[in-house]
């Protein structure tokens, strides 16, 4: 499948999830952190896009956007997901050429089921920043300012889901960060 672009008018969020999730390892310490910990993997995503910004999300907050998009989580993204993943493990009918083409069409259902949800978190992150009682940002002109915001905002998400992210995911997500701040956007 190809790895889809970004459109000049998509929200910031999802330009940074195309490029984050693009970097070495973060798909798979994503996963896990879905697997594991039941995070949402567009809500992580969001967490450490607000800190990139320099912006850090109290648990309320956070929890805003979780029923932001709860529904469309578990009536869209997860059931496709679900299809996805039986039909991979399954191996329902003989024809397995059929099948992964189908699950190719799925999983395109999914990642755009998945921008629809980011979308819906952009502009849920816009309304939050308007309401009264926004968290601002941290000092923005330190240098490791938007590095402190996104390990907030992993500290609050795992407190949010009551499990302690394991300590190497951690790093591959925020060594993977440093990397996109580090590189100019294209």
């Amino acid at each position: 499948m190809q790895i889809p672009h970004a459109h000049p008018s998509d929200p910031p969020l999802w330009h940074f999830s195309l490029r984050f999730y693009a970097q070495p390892g973060i798909a798979t310490a994503c996963l896990a952190l879905q697997n594991d910990c039941d995070a949402d993997v567009n809500l992580l995503l969001c967490a450490l896009w607000l800190g990139s910004i320099g912006r850090m999300v109290s648990i309320d907050q956070l929890q805003t956007l979780d029923q932001g998009v709860a529904r469309w989580r578990c009536a869209a993204v997860r059931p496709l997901r679900a299809i996805r993943s039986a039909l991979r493990d399954e191996k329902p009918l003989a024809d397995q050429t059929g099948i992964d083409r189908l699950r190719d069409q799925i999983k395109a259902l999914e990642l755009q089921a998945e921008k629809l949800q980011q979308f819906e978190l952009a502009r849920l992150v816009q309304a939050l920043e308007a309401a009264p009682g926004a968290v601002p940002a941290i000092n923005a002109s330190a240098s490791n300012a938007p590095m402190k915001a996104a390990e907030t905002n992993l500290d609050v998400y795992q407190t949010m889901l009551g499990c302690e992210f394991p300590s190497s995911l951690r790093q591959i997500l925020l060594a993977g960060l440093a990397d996109v701040l580090a590189s100019p956007s294209p």
